[in-house]
């Protein structure tokens, strides 16, 4: 069943990488268009933790949201896994883009 006026909803953004303990970011999950969706969190310390993590891999990583709705029925999970090859390269630039200090 799906939710009518699905727009901006509170999510719980989860993000692990090898054996690590699970990264839980509070965010919100925004369609941006038919094709795009995102889940934005502005949690500095969490997002610099799992850039370290993710800098270090050498396995997988998981990243899911919680789609938290109007009611629980309405909750929506999913969740990727990803390769974290030249994760270690990727990182160094995004941080250096980004002014961000590792």
């Amino acid at each position: 069943m799906k939710e009518p006026n699905f727009k901006d909803r509170p999510a719980d953004l989860l993000f692990k990488v090898d054996g690590n303990n699970v990264i839980k970011f509070d965010a919100i999950f925004r369609v941006k268009n038919d094709k795009a969706a995102e889940a934005v969190s502005y949690d500095e310390e969490q997002i610099v933790k799992a850039l370290k993590e993710l800098k270090s891999a050498t396995g997988k990583y998981l990243i899911g949201v919680n789609i938290k709705g109007s009611s629980p029925e309405y909750d929506y999970k999913v969740s990727h896994p990803g390769n974290v090859a030249r994760s270690t390269a990727e990182v160094n630039k995004f941080a250096k883009a980004c002014d961000i200090k590792l």
